[in-house]
């Protein structure tokens, strides 16, 4: 599948790309190369597609709200809004914004758009069909279908890019970024140029035109970047950090720790996959894994030690009241295994009734590559308390998948906080008891603990509230029902030619590539 609004994919020399008699100023350089794992080919058949998500957010559409470098809102195509109780939101629009073809954008748009989470299912904020309507050409209401005291928070995510009204998201990708979408190709490439109607002048792109490349291992990329195939690399491999901030022809760009990775434990299997439905050989698992290690070793120190999932500025006050997961303690984790009647065998392996103490961990999100050598390092952990692991490296957990049954005992993730919703991230975990849920809550769910205080969290009005429901939430989460094990708190990592500046911003899915200039 390849679609485009022009012709001509390949890149230019190294020479040609950036730099000669352009100005930085002007934002004429020629094309930025930018080396990225992947591209999510099934995300470009929806209304949400990578051009505004994960690998990458190349800067084409915009959101009604924003997140800044510390997790609060921010407005961006609506200036301000209005809660009407019971469920109605007024939003003030920006006034000036063009999409790329040079049409204003209104309040039909906002509507159209609206319109559709609700027809394709992506629909988190309770929009209602026809629940969206236009006050005049740049103030809309919305009247949710469903009391949601969030709404503006939640819209910051970026599921929800904001469309043309009548444009056809798939196959001519429209919005009103810093840059304008050129051409697609799946597992190839992805191209996009500057929007020199762009309204918000500060912040317009720098460069002409940025193709992203994709670039699937890790140190194919930092190779691709030293022989100048490439100008910037996305997810820079751990282990050649060290060696790339000593080139002095390169320089690394780390941001403020707003990612995590984290393992989930299934805890409603049944049959073979039962065994960690038992709190305490959860609590075994988490205690002992290290985090100090993992921030040392793994991750060379670009990492922090964290007790949460999100970056605690998200829960404000209240965040003083996180508990963490049970600490590091391997000694008390063997005798907890002990007090199950899991006894060491012959190789060290724990058995209980002739049953190896054997876990299926499953690798992961965002991918693979991307996660090693995680897997490895938790499997040399916990064999040190007895415990066995295989790693089954997968892209996405539905892989995993089979029936109502997931097929793995642990599932790592890296992810970040996508809004500052303070339950946003959490409501993942509700589980089926409080109706249709996914695959998160389906088998990492643990019940009423974690439902109880998220549900109050999503619907209460006063948001300080809402902070300190969530971080009950998230303590029932991690510390009494230990149903996820937070690993590290993670930095994105960046490298790229010296002559290039760039500004990470920590939020996952929040990439600023209008910042990107060449000295």
């Amino acid at each position: 599948m390849v679609f485009a609004s022009s012709a001509g994919q390949s890149s230019p020399p190294a020479s040609e790309r950036t730099g000669g008699d352009e100005s930085a100023a002007t934002g004429a350089h020629r094309e930025l190369v930018v080396g990225i794992p992947l591209l999510r080919p099934g995300t470009m058949t929806a209304d949400q597609t990578s051009l505004a998500m994960l690998w990458p957010n190349a800067n084409v559409y915009e959101r009604l709200f924003e997140m800044d470098e510390q997790f609060q809102l921010k407005p961006k195509l609506a200036e301000r809004f209005e809660f009407r109780e019971p469920n109605t939101w007024r939003f003030y629009l920006r006034k000036g914004v063009t999409f790329h073809d040079g049409s204003p954008f209104t309040a039909r748009d906002v509507i159209f758009t609206f319109d559709r989470f609700v027809r394709r299912g992506t629909n988190r904020v309770n929009a209602a069909e026809g629940g969206t309507v236009a006050l005049d050409e740049h103030t809309v209401e919305m009247t949710t279908a469903r009391p949601n005291t969030k709404v503006p928070w939640q819209l910051v995510d970026p599921f929800y890019p904001i469309l043309k009204a009548g444009s056809d998201p798939v196959n001519h990708p429209m919005g009103t970024g810093p840059f304008k979408f050129v051409d697609f190709r799946p597992d190839e490439s992805l191209r996009v140029e500057r929007y020199d109607g762009y309204w918000d002048t500060p912040h317009a792109a720098k460069v002409r035109s940025i193709q992203f490349r994709v670039i699937p291992d890790g140190n194919a990329r930092v190779l691709a970047l030293k022989a100048g195939d490439v100008d910037l690399i996305q997810e820079v491999p751990r282990e050649a950090v060290s060696e790339l901030k000593r080139d002095s022809r390169l320089r690394v760009v780390v941001s403020a720790a707003g990612g995590f990775n984290a393992g989930y434990v299934n805890v409603r299997g049944r049959d073979e996959w039962a065994l960690t439905s038992d709190r305490r050989l959860r609590e075994a698992i988490a205690r002992a894994v290290d985090q100090e290690t993992i921030v040392r070793q793994i991750y060379e120190g670009n990492a922090t030690t964290t007790k949460s999932l999100v970056p605690s500025s998200i829960f404000g006050p209240h965040r003083d009241q996180i508990k963490g997961p049970p600490p590091y303690d391997p000694a008390l984790a063997r005798r907890l295994l002990d007090d199950l009647g899991w006894r060491p065998g012959p190789d060290g392996v724990r058995v209980k009734d002739g049953r190896r103490l054997e876990l299926v961990l499953g690798s992961g999100f965002p991918s693979p590559e991307v996660q090693r050598p995680m897997p490895e390092f938790l499997q040399t952990q916990l064999r040190q308390i007895g415990i066995e692991v295989q790693i089954v490296e997968m892209s996405g957990l539905s892989a995993l998948v089979s029936g109502d049954q997931l097929r793995c005992h642990l599932w790592l993730e890296a992810y970040g906080a996508s809004d500052p919703d303070p339950a946003g991230l959490f409501r993942f975990f509700l589980s089926p008891a409080t109706g249709p849920v996914g695959a998160y809550g389906q088998f990492f769910g643990p019940g009423a603990s974690v439902d109880d205080p998220i549900q109050r969290s999503l619907a209460a009005a006063d948001f300080a509230r809402s902070q300190e429901l969530a971080v009950q939430g998230l303590n029932a989460l991690v510390n009494e029902e230990v149903a996820v094990i937070p690993l590290a708190a993670t930095t994105k990592m960046w490298a790229m030619k010296r002559s290039i500046e760039f500004t990470a911003h920590p939020a996952t899915s929040q990439e600023q590539y209008y910042t990107v200039q060449v000295r």
